[in-house]
C-alpha cells in the first residue's frame, strides 16, 4: 500500500516538473533527478517484496540498529533507569527512551514514548516488565504506535502480555509481536536498548 502511494506520488511530482512553466530549468532538472532517484528506491522495494514469501523474522541479517545505549549495561539485566527506545519507521539514530522503575514481585514499570521531529510519527508504551530468563523480558501493558506511512496513519494498539527478547551479541531487545495492524508483510522492530 505505501509502495503505490509513494509511485502515485512520484508521478505527480514528475508531471508536475515537466508541465511547468517556471524558467528556471535547475530547479526542474533537480526535480527530475529526484525523482528518477525515487523512482529506482520503489523499483527497489518492490522487487524485494515481491522475492519476500513470508513476514520478516528477527534473524541475524537483520540490520543492527546504530544508536548508543543510554546506560552502560552489556550483560542484558533489566535495570532500573533510562533507556533508549525506537520504532525503526521512526528512526534508529534518533532514539526516544523509557524510564524503568522496580514495581512489586519482581517487577518494573515502564513509560515512554519515541517521537519523530519532522511528523506526528510516535511509539508509546506503558505497563509493567519483568526479565524472565537471560534473554527474554515479560511485558503487560499497551504499546501504541502511529506512523503515517503504516496502517493508513491510523495507531496500531498492542496490549496484553508481549515478550521482549535479545540475540547474539545485540544490546537491546526486541518485541517478538512484530506483525503490524496493517497486516501482510509490515513488520515493526520495537527496541528497548540495555
Amino acid at each position: 500500500m505505501y509502495l503505490i502511494r509513494l509511485a502515485k506520488f512520484l508521478v505527480f511530482i514528475f508531471i508536475i516538473s515537466t508541465g511547468c512553466t517556471n524558467s528556471d530549468n535547475n530547479e526542474i532538472e533537480a526535480l527530475k533527478r529526484k525523482t528518477a532517484s525515487l523512482q529506482k528506491q520503489v523499483d527497489s522495494l518492490k522487487a524485494l517484496q515481491s522475492t519476500t514469501d513470508s513476514v520478516v523474522i528477527d534473524t541475524p541479517e537483520t540490520p543492527q540498529p546504530k544508536t548508543e545505549t543510554t546506560r552502560s549495561n552489556s550483560d542484558g539485566k533489566l535495570r532500573p533507569g533510562k533507556h533508549d527506545l525506537t520504532l525503526q519507521w521512526i528512526s534508529w539514530d534518533e532514539p526516544g527512551s523509557v524510564n524503568i522503575q522496580p514495581a512489586e514481585g519482581g517487577w518494573y514499570s515502564i513509560e515512554g514514548s519515541q517521537k519523530n521531529r519532522r511528523n506526528k510519527d510516535f511509539i508509546s508504551i506503558k505497563g509493567l516488565i519483568k526479565q524472565i530468563s537471560a534473554t527474554d523480558l515479560e511485558f503487560k501493558g499497551e504499546i501504541i504506535s502511529v506512523v503515517e506511512t503504516v496502517n493508513g496513519g491510523k495507531p496500531c494498539v498492542r496490549t496484553g502480555n508481549k515478550i521482549f527478547k535479545t540475540t547474539k551479541n545485540r544490546k537491546y531487545w526486541r518485541l517478538q509481536d512484530m506483525i503490524n495492524c496493517e497486516g501482510g508483510m509490515l513488520t515493526d522492530y520495537v527496541d528497548i536498548y540495555f
